[in-house]
């Protein structure tokens, strides 16, 4: 590897013909141990589009932000695909069709319905839960998915960052090893693509493309929930220095899979703070109000001004777009791959920004689009400065599976406020 970016606080260095022990995008593998046949996945030519013709795709986490934007790219880009499973559960009185039927009128949505709306019926509901047993599948709907599925995306999760130990576990980790053991019986399968997170290992000061020890033995978990069930306090002790329990459960999840994956094609894909679509029909596109909508929105507003962070710490945003581009083309390149891959989605390594810069860019924006009443308030915004731990993030965007994020700027700030 050369001419790799190692960011710091201070300075860029450029890295010449060093090598980490894996090569790009390829854990916990030594580069002399890769074989031809492994290499040459890197540089297969096939089209994305090409790879998923025919074939049927199972996604979990289907009616949420990220898993809406890659069944749309599925739909839109890779047309000729088969089916895509998408396991829904029940939910508030509604049923899965009724579910679905509600994802399609998003306007997200649009594009397909316009162009192809009979695109729409290679979706196929599957009835099921992340906290059951295999998922509470019907026999039948586990036979169609046995039989037919080559490419799985699991990104289904509970998000919550204080979230009970013992709930984080049943859905972030035991959902996690229940698809797993799914998709090692799959008779088609080529591919397993993990949605973990870039935050998944803070205590790191940097973050590499390779499968990391779990944070503590199933052993040790399971003894601590008997005796402790979901409490708060010894929680945050058993769990340090994670910062919470779904950063915990990812991590665990990411070294289960890299230690149990067999046979199966996986890939480990960390996004760091997912934001509004970049690029495309639906540019500026979100259904949520978690992340950094409120903060930046909030601030914008002049509602909150007071941030207590680092002024010069990195803030690493990705769009939902780069983040599902890079999953589906991971999938593709994963074919015939016997190493577990690992990319960090994140925009850090190309272009860093620090949260000083993120306001000041924020600020332009919304006086350029017409804001300005709220300028004067949004210029008073103080950062107290505190001692926080500096994470920054190597990716390899130069490899096949990668997107480059050069472009990515500030975009992500403004359609925030133009969605408003």
């Amino acid at each position: 590897m050369s001419g790799r970016l190692l960011l710091t606080k201070f300075s860029v260095v450029v890295l010449g013909n060093v090598k980490f022990g894996y090569n790009r995008g390829f854990a916990t593998t030594a580069l002399s141990s890769i074989d031809s046949k492994d290499r040459n996945v890197q540089s297969n030519n096939q089209p994305v589009s090409e790879f998923y013709a025919g074939k049927s795709v199972f996604i979990t986490g289907g009616t949420g932000f990220l898993g809406k934007v890659v069944i749309e790219k599925l739909l839109d880009s890779c047309s000729k695909l088969d089916k895509i499973y998408v396991l829904v559960r029940d939910k508030k009185g509604q049923k899965v069709n009724e579910r679905i039927k509600s994802v399609f009128e998003n306007p997200l949505f649009s594009k397909i319905k316009e162009s192809n709306p009979k695109l729409l019926d290679k979706i196929i509901p599957v009835t099921g839960d992340l906290t059951y047993p295999n998922f509470g599948l019907k026999p039948e709907d586990e036979k169609s998915l046995v039989d037919n599925v080559s490419v799985v995306f699991h990104s289904g999760a509970t998000i919550r960052f204080d979230e009970p130990l013992p709930v984080a576990m049943r859905i972030n980790f035991e959902g996690t090893r229940t698809m797993l053991n799914l998709c090692q019986r799959m008779k088609n399968i080529e591919a397993f693509v993990y949605v973990s997170t870039a935050f998944a290992h803070t205590d790191k000061r940097m973050l590499m493309e390779t499968v990391y020890p779990p944070p503590k033995t199933l052993e040790e978990i399971y003894k601590f929930i008997e005796y402790h069930g979901g409490d708060k306090r010894e929680t945050e002790k058993f769990i340090s220095p994670k910062p919470n329990t779904y950063t915990f459960t990812k991590a665990l999840s990411e070294s289960y899979i890299g230690k149990n994956h067999g046979k199966v094609p996986a890939v480990i894909v960390r996004p760091s703070v997912v934001t509004p679509v970049k690029d495309g029909h639906a540019k500026g596109w979100l259904d949520n109000w978690f992340g950094m909508t409120p903060i930046l929105f909030n601030a914008g507003k002049g509602w909150n001004r007071v941030v207590r962070a680092d002024a010069n710490t990195y803030v690493d945003f990705i769009p939902a777009d780069y983040v599902a581009n890079l999953s589906l083309i991971a999938a593709a390149r994963a074919k015939n791959s016997r190493q577990i891959q690992v990319f960090n989605s994140v925009s850090t390594a190309e272009n860093p920004m620090i949260w000083r810069e993120t306001y000041k860019y924020f600020l332009d924006e919304t006086v350029k689009i017409g804001k300005s009443k709220y300028y004067k308030v949004f210029r008073n915004i103080q950062v107290i400065c505190t001692k926080t731990p500096k994470l920054s993030f190597v990716t390899y965007v130069g490899s096949d599976p990668a997107i480059t994020l050069s472009e990515f700027g500030v975009v992500t700030s403004t359609t925030l406020l133009t969605l408003q």
